[in-house]
């Protein structure tokens, strides 16, 4: 979507090229507004946004990890400590070079085997092996890693009941806590995602909104999200309306595959056609275009609830397009299956053109017929001819063709031919008397 939007000769976007720096970034996820963005889009986490004011990638490292069982009872001290409001303290000056960046916080797990190198003079195998001791709760091998880690202090001049307090904080530590890298894997996506929200609002909402069509849940709070950021969502527009969300000049285009019952083979359809021979210009023309064996009544219905026509159709209303679907549903099938055969229409049209069929207005006492062939617009109210000529041009003329075609299949052209001409010729005797 966002490459999309380049102009040519333009460097593509590179998402792993933002800056881990960006202010606008960093300003968004400060006031909470985290939706869609990864690991930060729950309500607690947009809180934790908001008072601990992240500023680096560091951060999200930290408040990543901070955010579970075990650690979280240290959030606090973290985000007063960031903030200035207390002083950084460090349970042992030496830990200073191991604890600086997360303000005096015991986080990693790598932090743990740190320190157990620093204080107690583990090897980093040995500290490893302390690590994983932790995260299982063996009892006897905890006992036998206390006392190892209180002697290696010892060693290096450390008081017994330092070492002691400083092996019950960290035990809790190793056991819940992120490993380092696996923070700032996460972190990674966190920041880029939030860049794109910050920098591209309509393409990643988009994006977000393509992404949850089958939760509808959640696809309604992702719309509310949109908009509260001042995005505008257009409703489903067969003529702009592409399978997944799209962006069109900043504003964001429903999809077609996010309506319940329009299928990916009727969507696949639409769009072929409308990239094929260009936008449609009315209701009718669209039937006549698309395969209604894919676009079948039941995904007409829905598009015209849903206002999908309503670009195409200004005069009318989407009761009238459904009051008259049926009908005119069955007038162009008849027409096609006609044409399929050859069939001439049943006043003399070529087989190229498109006929134009009728609309019964629902709400009022005229009708008024559109579509694409000798007649663009025909209004049908009036005298008795009028009338009589907009029956024949469609309500009777679709299943007069309608028999025609059938009667192809039964016998020989000639004879199909020769029937359907002297039927139509006598039926047009009677409607004149």
């Amino acid at each position: 979507l966002i490459r999309s939007r380049q102009a040519p000769g333009d460097t593509p976007f590179d998402l792993a090229a933002i800056p881990e720096d960006d202010a606008d970034t960093y300003r968004m996820l400060g006031e909470g507004k985290a939706t869609c963005v990864f690991q930060f889009e729950s309500p607690g986490m947009r809180g934790l946004l908001t008072r601990a004011r992240p500023q680096r990638i560091q951060d999200l490292m930290a408040l990543t990890s901070l955010y579970r069982p075990g650690p979280m009872q240290f959030m606090d001290q973290f985000i007063e400590a960031k903030a200035g409001r207390r002083p950084v303290q460090y349970p042992l000056p030496e830990l200073r070079e191991v604890l600086e960046e997360t303000y005096g916080v015991i986080i990693y797990q790598e932090q743990v085997m740190k320190i157990a190198q620093l204080v107690a003079g583990y090897s980093l195998g040995q500290a490893d092996i302390l690590r994983r001791a932790m995260g299982k709760k063996k009892t006897a091998e905890m006992a036998q890693q206390r006392e190892r880690f209180i002697s290696g202090a010892a060693e290096k001049g450390h008081r017994k009941r330092v070492a002691e307090d400083l092996f019950d904080m960290l035990a809790p530590f190793a056991e819940y806590g992120f490993a380092k890298p696996h923070a700032a894997a996460y972190s990674i996506l966190s920041l880029q995602t939030a860049y794109l929200k910050a920098h591209y609002p309509a393409e990643f909402m988009a994006a977000n909104l393509t992404n949850e069509m089958a939760d509808t849940d959640k696809l309604a709070d992702y719309i509310g999200e949109a908009r509260d950021m001042g995005l505008e969502v257009l409703p489903p527009d067969v003529n702009r309306s592409t399978g997944d969300f799209s962006v069109v000049d900043g504003r964001i285009v429903f999809g077609l595959q996010g309506i319940k019952n329009v299928g990916t083979g009727a969507v696949a359809e639409i769009v072929a056609q409308r990239e094929e021979a260009g936008p449609y210009a009315s209701f009718t023309e669209f039937l006549e275009r698309v395969e209604l064996g894919q676009v079948n009544r039941k995904v007409l219905e829905t598009l015209v609830q849903v206002g999908a026509f309503d670009g195409l159709v200004a005069d009318q209303d989407r009761a009238t397009l459904t009051g008259n679907l049926e009908r005119v549903l069955e007038q162009v099938s008849a027409d096609k299956e006609s044409r399929r055969y050859g069939q001439q229409s049943l006043f003399g049209e070529d087989a190229g053109e498109l006929p134009s069929y009728a609309l019964e207005v629902q709400a009022s006492g005229g009708a008024t017929g559109f579509g694409r062939g000798r007649a663009e617009v025909e209004l049908v109210e009036g005298d008795g001819g009028t009338m009589l000529q907009y029956l024949v041009k469609g309500a009777v003329g679709g299943k007069l063709s309608q028999i025609g075609a059938r009667l192809i299949h039964a016998a020989t052209r000639k004879v199909a031919d020769d029937f359907f001409t002297a039927f139509v010729q006598r039926w047009a005797v009677d409607a004149k008397t």
